[in-house]
């Protein structure tokens, strides 16, 4: 009997250990909603952040290296990594996650980002180029934006009235683009100096 007390006592006290040493571990922070997208990611409540992302907003702009790409960060937002929907376990290098006003909360090491403006960038590169970079079947209300001349790319989509308000744009170059997923949140419109610089940045 202690023998088997002993037993179970060891394997409590293993899995315990394990489920401690997996809490630091990302979960998916964006669905290809992807990204972006009408991906999975256009509404999570929370990003993963690394151990070695910031964990504060920008206090004034900044360029931000996201591996296969840079983008500006305006003053007031968070760049928040995403996780690789390429190879699992790792972070995206062609993919970042920018939130307006986003909080660190320490406790479960992630960024709270419900609620709040949001743009999710995605880098199209290889055979993503030659898809159609957004799908209007997942959203309500669509309309077509007139194409934009912004920086050195021309860009193209939709805004949508779904569960909340956003849009959908990319601009494609001759064989790489961008992929934005634009969630308003009643505090940015295409015309927003913030979204427009992030734009500019791209290139």
């Amino acid at each position: 009997m202690k023998k088997l007390f002993s037993v179970l006592l060891t394997l409590i006290l293993l899995v315990a250990l394990f489920a401690s040493c997996g809490k630091k571990d990302a979960g998916p922070v964006a669905a290809s909603d992807d990204q972006t997208t009408a991906s999975a990611s256009d509404d999570p409540t929370s990003a993963a952040a690394p151990e070695d992302a910031q964990q504060q907003l920008n206090a004034e702009g900044e360029t931000y290296d996201v591996g296969d790409f840079t983008v500006y960060v305006p003053a007031g937002w968070a760049a928040i990594p995403v996780n690789s929907q390429d190879e699992p376990g790792t972070v995206s290098t062609n993919e970042i996650k920018l939130c307006k006003g986003a909080e660190y909360d320490a406790a479960s090491e992630t960024w709270v980002t419900a609620y709040r403006p949001s743009i999710i960038v995605d880098y199209l590169s290889g055979d993503k180029v030659g898809r159609v970079p957004g799908s209007k079947v997942f959203y309500d209300s669509t309309e077509d934006i007139a194409e934009m001349q912004i920086g050195s790319l021309t860009w193209q989509g939709f805004e949508y009235k779904n569960v909340g308000n956003g849009a959908i744009i990319w601009a494609l170059a001759e064989n790489y683009g961008y992929r934005l997923s634009i969630i308003y949140e009643d505090d940015l419109t295409l015309d927003d100096a913030d979204l427009r610089a992030v734009m500019e940045s791209l290139v």
